[in-house]
């Protein structure tokens, strides 16, 4: 019997980094094409100059994500524009602007217990559906005392809301609901881009707005978000500020005239970059909390 005699030739693992950059090109998944959905004009494919039309096109967005483009023009904002992972919200440039409504506040008349889903006010003329609200009193005024939510409903000085009380507040103690609330928020995300466009808080005809859970941008309980290229001003708060996250990237941004801290990384934030961003004419220009550490601070100006 003839024997065979077989011969391998195996390429050493050390040659194996020049296939480094080989990419599997649609051969187990599809290749899609990037969902980019427009939002403003006429032309747009969600045409209207408001947040309730950058978040019909933020929730029309697949599961895998996408971009929101808008245009230029002001879009007036009556609660956060809510983003989720895998999620760009880019503008046009500085013409395009993100503006809070005027201001509304009324007393509620009941008190407003932890975990109820709504709260009796004397004069709800001044809310609607949709909007953002701020629920306070004396003892429980900022920080993470405060709650945060968006009318669903009003019936009568009844407002119901989407989020939990998370503390008991009583009516006597100066209880109050305003319709505070900031232009774009993150809450729970990964992945997201926000980038190219302005906020305008439209202070002066605004209540103050609460830094933990509130600001011009606010990123909470999130990771790998990117803010660049934006210009947040007259905030009656805080212009950015992010809390319990890692990862969160501002650069190339302006942050002026905010009423609070210009940028604001706290709650055990590790791990942030702050970079060529100029903060002037703001309470502080930058507030670094509790357990910020690894973070990079750099080529910035603060005045």
């Amino acid at each position: 019997m003839k024997k065979i005699f077989f011969i391998i030739l195996l390429t050493p693992l050390i040659g194996f980094s020049q296939y480094d950059h080989f990419v599997v090109d649609a051969l187990v998944n599809p290749k899609k094409q990037a969902s980019v959905i427009t939002v403003g004009g006429a032309s747009s494919d969600v045409p209207g100059f408001t947040n309730q039309a950058i978040q019909i096109a933020v929730n029309a967005l697949p599961t895998e994500g996408g971009t929101v483009k808008m245009d230029a023009g002001l879009f007036k904002v009556m609660a956060p524009v809510r983003l989720r992972s895998n999620v760009r919200l880019i503008g046009s440039g500085p013409a395009t602007i993100l503006k809070r409504i005027d201001g509304f506040r009324s007393k509620f008349i009941i008190d407003a217990d932890y975990g109820e889903l709504r709260v009796t006010v004397e004069d709800a003329s001044g809310f609607k559906p949709g909007m953002s609200i701020q629920v306070t009193n004396k003892p429980y005024a900022e920080c993470w005392d405060v709650s945060t939510a968006v009318i669903t409903d009003i019936v009568k000085d009844t407002l119901y809301f989407d989020t939990h009380l998370i503390r008991d507040y009583e009516a006597h103690l100066d209880g109050m609901v305003t319709n505070g609330g900031s232009c774009v928020s993150v809450h729970g995300a990964d992945n997201v881009y926000i980038g190219d466009f302005t906020v305008d808080g439209n202070k002066e005809k605004n209540y103050p707005l609460d830094g933990c859970n509130g600001g011009g941008v606010v990123i909470i309980k999130s990771a790998n978000v990117t803010v660049e290229g934006l210009h947040v001003k007259d905030v009656n708060g805080e212009g950015i500020t992010w809390q319990i996250t890692e990862n969160v990237t501002v650069r190339n941004s302006e942050i002026s005239g905010c009423a609070g801290m210009g940028m604001h990384p706290g709650s055990g934030s590790p791990k942030s970059v702050i970079e060529n961003t100029n903060s002037h004419h703001n309470k502080v220009g930058l507030f670094l909390c509790w357990r910020v550490h690894h973070t990079l601070v750099r080529n910035n100006r603060f005045h």
